[in-house]
């Protein structure tokens, strides 16, 4: 995909879905990824393990909702898993995806890099349902958390699992 078609993909997308997009998260993570060493993959997947129990993602297909780096879809191939599905609103974070899983991923025939909003109502159409859901940072970020995240959930298989991290920073002082 050229430059010129990932805006059009880009501004596709958000219309459909009314998002705006003000910022390009996936440019923080090209730059991300061109240093990226197999330790930092290491530490993601110790981390992913650790945070989840599954050592092994054999027999479990997954999806990274709003991929960013796509290190969460390498993690998911790294542990077998037999589908991983990645996608992202914003096409840098899609192209960074796609490049880590032609660097490191050993099967990339079972991955696939798609480009939706989290904010479309009509994404769990669109997507299979995965066994474990990956909403990593995300949600947050689209200015309808609540709306996201009830898209992302809609997209978890039965008896699935959906990993979801919300920053949230504030200035207001702790009080003793």
């Amino acid at each position: 995909m050229n430059a010129k078609d990932a805006r059009y993909v880009n501004n596709e997308a958000a219309s459909r879905s009314g998002e705006q997009i003000d910022f390009s998260f996936g440019k923080n993570w090209l730059a991300y990824v061109s240093g990226l060493e197999e330790r930092h993959i290491a530490e993601a997947q110790r981390s992913f393990v650790e945070s989840t129990g599954l050592t092994s993602l054999v027999g479990y297909s997954f999806l990274d909702a709003g991929c960013g780096s796509g290190l969460s879809s390498l993690v998911a191939s790294l542990l077998n898993a037999e589908k991983v599905v990645s996608f992202d609103i914003d096409p840098s974070s899609v192209a960074c995806t796609e490049q880590l899983r032609s660097r490191f991923a050993r099967d990339a025939g079972r991955r696939e890099v798609q480009t939706h909003s989290l904010l479309d109502r009509d994404l769990p159409l669109k997507i299979t349902p995965a066994d474990v859901v990956c909403c990593w940072g995300v949600a947050h970020h689209t200015g309808s958390m609540w709306e996201a995240i009830d898209h992302v959930a809609g997209c978890v298989a039965e008896n699935g699992m959906l990993l979801l991290a919300i920053y949230n920073r504030t200035n207001i002082p702790a009080h003793g």
